[in-house]
């Protein structure tokens, strides 16, 4: 009779290690439950933060878009020079006998033109006259070098073309 008791002890750790198995089954059932709840809900959100970084994207475009770059057109390189120095951007342009230089800062673009001296009124030149001197030989090299020295602009940052305002 002594082995039908210990039999009976080893059921009973049995059923206890059974009914221990099945309740952490269930809890991992419930875990997995609500992992796979919390996946749908952050895949859910990511989708909405996803929308919602566009739509700033499209707003800040759309900002972008609406703002107005304003056109000064200067008479005096003195002027056009000082409202220049460091600007994001330069363009210079030579037209026939024509000289045009556009520099563009955060809110304005400023132009100045002016022809390009004749052989006779080169004698004429005044010291200081740094615009017309440079012009007189005009190439782009030259330009380019003459205009980052003026403007205080890296030469990278000057091309030769037309800036348009918006």
């Amino acid at each position: 009779m002594s082995s039908l008791p210990r039999f009976q002890d080893k059921i009973d750790v049995l059923d206890m290690i059974i009914s221990i198995l099945k309740d952490h089954e269930e809890n991992l059932s419930n875990i997995v439950d609500k992992l796979d709840t919390f996946v749908e809900n952050f895949s859910s959100l990511e989708k909405k933060i996803a929308m919602i970084g566009q739509g700033l994207q499209n707003a800040k475009f759309a900002h972008r878009k609406e703002r107005r770059m304003l056109l000064v057109e200067c008479r005096n390189w003195s002027e056009f020079r000082e409202m220049s120095i460091g600007a994001s951007l330069v363009a210079f342009e030579i037209a026939k006998d024509l000289l045009s230089v556009s520099s563009a800062s955060s809110e304005f673009v400023f132009k100045y033109s002016e022809k390009l001296p004749t052989v006779d009124s080169l004698t004429a030149l005044q010291p200081g006259d740094t615009s017309h001197r440079e012009a007189s030989s005009p190439n782009s090299l030259g330009i380019r070098a003459w205009l980052s020295e003026e403007l205080k602009v890296a030469e990278h940052r000057i091309l030769e073309g037309k800036l348009l305002a918006t």
